[in-house]
């Protein structure tokens, strides 16, 4: 997904890193969050869709997106856990299937593959153990932040200064002399990863320490 719009960008890299922190301390908010992020999705969406039908009135497709956006949060935020397996159902679904269907023969296997990893993690936040709400939280959180980074990160490398950088310290200090750019996936990827370890380990000391 390329979130292009410096605003929005910004927003949900905040609304990210507190979901990526701070997942089981602020239980219901992280909830919240995620059922809004999950209702920008389907707003863009559903924007794209009701095009022709809106495309006369002003503002009409923001206003679809706003409203995508508070009726998922207030559900995700008002039904909390018992909402928990139905957002991280969509979530891992729409993740799955938008960074990894090109990988399947059958691009719908993904989506069935994100549904099947949503359920499970939705059934484990569910039962709320710490470890696992803090874990699936770090993760969700990871992912929105890979979103939101990954397209600007690739941007800069892509760029004539930015590729001239990364060989320059490439070769410094590897010693490589010509650097290939690895791919948006495997960026977003790394993101992920990165962040996912961070906010887990944050969230089990910051338990730790109550």
């Amino acid at each position: 997904m390329e979130l292009t719009d410096l605003a929005v960008s910004v927003i949900l890299l905040v609304a990210g890193i507190f979901v990526c922190f701070n997942g089981y301390r602020f239980f219901r908010l992280t909830m919240t969050l995620l059922g809004a992020f999950l209702g920008f999705i389907a707003g863009r969406y559903a924007a794209l869709v009701l095009e022709p039908m809106i495309s006369g009135i002003p503002f009409a497709g923001y206003i679809v997106i706003a409203l995508c956006i508070i009726l998922f949060a207030i559900l995700s935020g008002v039904f909390c856990k018992k909402a928990c397996i139905a957002v991280t159902c969509l979530f891992f679904c729409w993740w799955i299937y938008t960074d990894y269907s090109q990988y399947f023969k059958v691009p719908f296997v993904a989506a069935i593959a994100g549904v099947t990893v949503g359920l499970i993690a939705g059934f484990l936040l569910w039962r709320a153990r710490r470890p696992i709400v803090a874990a699936v939280t770090s993760v969700a959180g990871a992912k929105i932040i890979g979103s939101v980074v990954t397209p600007y990160f690739m941007g800069v490398i892509s760029s004539a200064q930015g590729s001239a950088a990364a060989s320059t310290m490439a070769d410094f200090i590897f010693g490589v002399k010509t650097l290939t750019a690895p791919s948006e996936s495997i960026v977003a990827g790394l993101i992920m990863i990165i962040f996912a370890a961070a906010g887990f380990i944050a969230q089990m000391k910051a338990s730790k320490n109550k």
